[in-house]
């Protein structure tokens, strides 16, 4: 149901920011680091891109439906966060490096973002 503009509701209710003004905020306020896109995103809307698989005996049926629903999540989560990333970087806010990085006793080229200077 559409709120007036003119009325208490509207005129009381908190701003939000979006979230890519959240993700400019956050690399602003921290000049000297760079952070992968996973990073970014558990700061700015505390979610990570690891797929939670439950640990509960469900049946097949349900186990793969939350699975399903899950991966999705998952999949939305890290395009949502990386599309704002792409964006930042294409207006000349931010910078992007490609560096190498141990992840599980393994080097591997990942993503960093920074304000641009």
């Amino acid at each position: 149901m559409p709120v007036d503009t003119e009325s208490d509701k509207w005129n009381s209710a908190s701003a939000k920011n979006s979230t890519k003004a959240n993700i400019l905020d956050f690399l602003k306020s921290n000049p000297d680091q760079a952070f992968t896109p996973e990073e970014i995103s558990l700061e700015v809307i505390d979610s990570d891109f690891e797929l939670d698989i439950p640990e509960e005996n469900l049946p097949i049926e349900e186990m793969l439906g939350v699975v399903i629903t899950r991966t999705q999540y998952t999949v939305y989560t890290e395009a949502f966060i990386k599309t704002h990333l792409s964006s930042l970087v294409y207006e000349g806010e931010i910078e992007v490096r490609v560096i190498p990085t141990q992840v599980e006793e393994k080097e591997v080229d990942a993503v960093h973002y920074t304000i641009q200077d």
